[in-house]
């Protein structure tokens, strides 16, 4: 069992890191769009999952959700790089970087343990608007 969980957060873990990747390389989206899509690409890709299950994960399964959670941590490190850069260019307001990441966590983690009440597209709807908030 142990083993199963742990290679589907593995499996998980290494999908994000793609994404993270392609992302990176896609020179058709400014910074902006790059984080934009970045913060929303798991909320996106596995919104069929729940995010009450990772929660669930977080809660019974400590170990497996720990091992997701180092890759899902390097995203928040390339999101801050994508809000500096932003920010040194005059793109977006001045804001504090980790209170901005703050915002956009806090939104996602309260937010997921209520998903009985809110939609994902509504979740996804809730960051972009966070999003619009800081731009120019």
């Amino acid at each position: 069992k142990w083993a199963l969980l742990y290679a589907i957060a593995d499996c998980y873990a290494a999908d994000f890191e793609r994404m993270q990747e392609e992302l990176e390389k896609d020179k058709s989206l400014n910074e902006i769009q790059k984080l934009e899509k970045h913060l929303c690409a798991l909320l996106e890709k596995y919104h069929d999952i729940g995010l009450n299950r990772i929660y669930e994960l977080s809660q019974k399964y400590p170990g497996p959700y720990s091992c997701l959670m180092v890759s899902v941590n390097n995203g928040w490190r390339l999101a801050k790089e994508y809000l500096r850069k932003v920010m040194e260019e005059g793109r977006i307001k001045e804001i504090s970087v980790p209170v901005a990441i703050a915002m956009v966590k806090g939104t996602i983690q309260v937010l997921w343990r209520q998903i009985f009440f809110i939609t994902m597209a509504s979740l996804i709807n809730r960051v972009k608007i966070l999003m619009k908030g800081i731009q120019k």
